[in-house]
């Protein structure tokens, strides 16, 4: 402590300082806000952007997230190898909700096939997908699609998973079929 001490003093009355302090020079980094669609982020997307009067070509990786800051370097200003940072926004769309790199969807089926299985083609964000109902299906029985969820970002061939939430459509029955429901009943 006594060294220290001194050495402070020292410094002090020999001009020289140290200082650990960090200068604020005013100079702040340009950021701007890109709004993408779900199809956007799962695919990658090439955009332009307009910032102090120059037009700039970002390329945007497959598997952006909604919130993610992404920083150009040498795009800040007029002569300056500063960089810019981009504030990514994604969408929210209408039949996937994203939770990390993991997709959820609603499929509504019929009855019958909930009751008796069978198959259903479903679009996904890679294509349409066969999905196979086991016999005896409930409303809210979740069915996991491994890798068919969102890319992992900056991480080539990695994908989350698409979980798929089963709704079952209600049945309107006639009045002989609820007689006959009546009958098998216990």
């Amino acid at each position: 402590m006594t060294n220290q001490l001194s050495r402070s003093v020292r410094e002090q009355h020999s001009g020289r300082r140290r200082s650990k302090r960090k200068v604020d020079t005013g100079a702040r980094v340009p950021q701007t806000e890109l709004t993408l669609s779900l199809e956007e982020a799962y695919l990658g997307a090439t955009r332009f952007i307009r910032l102090n009067g120059q037009r700039i070509k970002v390329a945007l990786a497959p598997g952006i997230a909604d919130r993610q800051i992404m920083r150009i370097n040498g795009k800040g200003g007029r002569g300056t190898n500063r960089g810019i940072s981009l504030a990514l926004k994604v969408s929210p769309h209408r039949k996937f909700q994203r939770n990390g790199n993991n997709l959820r969807r609603d499929l509504s089926i019929e009855s019958e096939m909930a009751a008796f299985g069978g198959t259903v083609w479903m679009k996904t964000l890679r294509g349409k997908v066969k999905i196979t109902i086991p016999k005896g299906t409930t409303a809210g029985k979740k069915i996991r699609l491994r890798g068919f969820g969102m890319p992992v970002y900056a991480k080539k061939s990695r994908f989350g998973d698409l979980v798929v939430n089963v709704t079952v459509k209600p049945v309107r029955l006639k009045p002989e079929q609820v007689d006959l429901f009546g009958t098998l009943a216990p």
